[in-house]
């Protein structure tokens, strides 16, 4: 091989690592971000691909860091940070969110923490965060260990996705809230102005075409429990219910054995929906 292609292949490697660096799914304990030495185009990207979480290297605003479209950087979602500080960077210390950099009266980092993002639980209590990830939505959550959301900003004109993809037993998906598949392709809505239980589709960022209803609607204020006793039920404002899965023992015996007890509902990536036991087995499904 001569030195040219020698090169070649040595630049192709450079880019690559280089691109594998700049971008990342998830904050973790230990690590910051950006990185020092990586450039300025690192981000860290949502799972489905449509926001990104970047700093901003404008003139003055070096201390702030925003979520923003990847297709447009200029519609930003969250803003936050110190715009007068300088080599500022992200990390999870004592399980908050913190942001770290230079204070410009004092050229230097005292205690190397400017904030420490929580929920009013104070700075010397450990807020249990392991990781920092960007929501489909373009908000930001910090996640502990076992998956409970700890710490979380968004703009009041995002709506919050409900346990992402997954609805657990015990939880509601309120008039106005949704789900979204992992893939970010569908979303699952509760909506707000009929009561109608709706899959749709999910295209840069946009609610597109309809994919899968209950059928039952002309109501308000609706919700969807995913119930402690395995079925999945739509109810209107007056807790009067309109549609359910019929997983439970009233419609079908098997449900009276727990192994056969559904305890969460997904919205899986083909825009279908399943209701899964505690195996891992799909017990129903809406196709």
């Amino acid at each position: 091989m001569n030195l040219t292609k020698i090169l070649g292949v040595v630049a192709i490697t450079f880019i690559c690592i280089t691109s594998a660096f700049a971008q990342k799914k998830q904050l973790n304990v230990g690590e910051e971000f950006p990185v020092a030495g990586q450039g300025s185009n690192q981000t860290i990207v949502s799972q489905n691909g449509q926001y990104a979480l970047s700093k901003d290297y404008s003139a003055g605003n070096d201390g702030r860091f925003y979520t923003h479209l990847v297709s447009n950087p200029n519609q930003k979602i969250v803003e936050f940070g110190a715009p007068h500080y300088s080599n500022t960077r992200l990390k999870i210390n004592n399980g908050w969110l913190n942001m770290v950099g230079i204070n410009p009266k004092t050229n230097s980092e005292p205690n190397s923490v400017l904030f420490i993002y929580s929920n009013g639980n104070g700075q010397n209590t450990n807020g249990g965060g392991v990781k920092l990830i960007v929501e489909n939505d373009g908000s930001l959550s910090l996640y502990s260990a076992a998956g409970a959301k700890v710490w979380s900003k968004t703009s009041p004109n995002v709506k919050q996705e409900i346990g992402r993809n997954t609805l657990k037993a015990g939880e509601t998906l309120k008039a106005g809230e949704r789900l979204i598949s992992s893939n970010g392709a569908y979303i699952l809505r509760m909506q707000e102005d009929d009561g109608h239980l709706c899959v749709y589709k999910f295209e840069n960022g946009k609610q597109g075409n309809f994919v899968w209803g209950t059928g039952e609607h002309g109501f308000k204020n609706a919700s969807l429990i995913m119930q402690a006793d395995g079925n999945l039920v739509v109810y209107d404002g007056s807790n009067v219910a309109k549609w359910s899965s019929k997983t439970h023992p009233y419609f079908d015996p098997k449900f009276n054995q727990a192994e056969n007890k559904p305890v969460k509902l997904v919205l899986e990536n083909d825009g279908s929906l399943k209701l899964y036991i505690a195996s891992g087995s799909v017990i129903w499904t809406n196709k």
